[in-house]
């Protein structure tokens, strides 16, 4: 240990070193509620942020791993946000517009459609429309149900 604190003042000075203890200082300690608040949500808004990156590349590889698990992962927070109808979305069926921004959601990779068959979003402007006070009380709960110690959210 010695001697690796040693190689690290001769490579970072005292400066370097000691930013990076309290970098790890801060990522090794559990995220509060209000950080793991803002962590779930980040990590959503970057998904969906993906995906329409994924999408605006011409052409599109709708087969994309990438983009597959994406819409996977945001599919999965359909529940946290209501059609104008207020029916929930289900996943999607026929071409239409986005409620909010009116854009083309032709495709199962671009959205969903309400259960009732009239209203589209794209995964933009789901998050924009998504209770975030409710999913991220679910997903901290189920931290707590898998028995996560340390109350770190993971992606």
């Amino acid at each position: 240990l010695a001697v690796a604190v040693a190689a690290a003042v001769g490579l970072l000075g005292l400066a370097g070193l000691g930013l990076l203890v309290a970098t790890l200082r801060r990522r090794l300690r559990p995220l509060t509620a209000e950080e793991q608040r803002a962590k779930i949500r980040g990590d959503v808004e970057g998904t969906a942020k993906r995906a329409e990156e994924l999408l605006g590349k011409e052409p599109v590889n709708y087969d994309d791993p990438e983009l597959i698990a994406a819409v996977e992962k945001l599919k999965a927070h359909k529940d946290y946000v209501k059609a104008l109808c207020g029916a929930p979305w289900k996943d999607w069926s026929a071409p239409g517009s986005c409620q909010v921004c009116k854009c083309r959601v032709d495709r199962k990779e671009k959205g969903l459609h309400c259960a009732n068959g009239g209203h589209r979003i794209c995964w933009k402007c789901m998050c924009g429309e998504m209770d975030w006070e409710k999913l991220c009380d679910a997903e901290m709960g189920k931290l707590q149900a898998g028995g996560r110690r340390d109350g770190q959210y993971k992606k």
